[in-house]
This record gives structure tokens, C-alpha cells and sequence, in this order.
């Protein structure tokens, strides 16, 4: 809000600046939901190679292998809303579209 102040008291289109926010979280929500579904996609797919991969570099046993990609999978999906679409739904509301 503060920023939009600013901006406001410069006379600048703040709604310019709104769209253009816009636009970055929308292509960053994107990028991420793809990053998302090929991590998903390689771990239902391509399970056991990945664990070989780990195993050899880390010697990782196999439940701690699923519960860290199960978790991570979790905590990146609450990152994208939390940082990308909760931002995002924000400054729609706030730009009327």
C-alpha cells in the first residue's frame, strides 16, 4: 500500500503498475506450476531412477527417499499459492478485473 502511495504522489498510473505486478506473478505462477508438475510427473513416473540417482549420491533409505519428496512436493505447492496466487488474487481484487 505504501507503494501505491508513493507512486500516486509521484502521478503515476498506479494501475500500470498493478497490471504489470500482474503479469510477473502470473508467468511466475506458471513457470512454477510447470517446475511442480515435472517434479510430480518424474517421481510417479520415473520413481525407482530417481531413487537409484539418490541412493548413490546420498544413501538415502527408500521411505526417508518418499517422505522427502512427498513433502517437499507438499511444501512447494503451499509455496506457489502462498507467494505467487494469494499476491496474485490480491491485486486482482484490487484492480477490479
Amino acid at each position: 500500500m505504501l507503494c501505491a502511495l508513493v507512486l500516486a504522489s509521484e502521478g503515476k498510473n498506479v494501475m500500470s503498475h498493478f497490471n504489470g505486478l500482474i503479469q510477473v506473478l502470473l508467468y511466475c505462477a506458471l513457470i512454477n506450476y510447470a517446475v511442480l508438475l515435472l517434479w510430480s510427473g518424474m517421481y510417479f513416473f520415473a520413481r525407482d531412477w530417481m531413487y537409484r540417482l539418490h541412493k548413490r549420491m546420498f544413501d538415502v533409505p527408500l521411505s526417508t527417499f518418499h517422505a522427502v519428496n512427498y513433502g517437499g512436493i507438499a511444501a512447494y505447492k503451499i509455496a506457489i499459492f502462498l507467494f505467487n496466487l494469494a499476491p496474485l488474487i490480491a491485486l486482482w481484487c484490487v484492480s477490479g478485473k
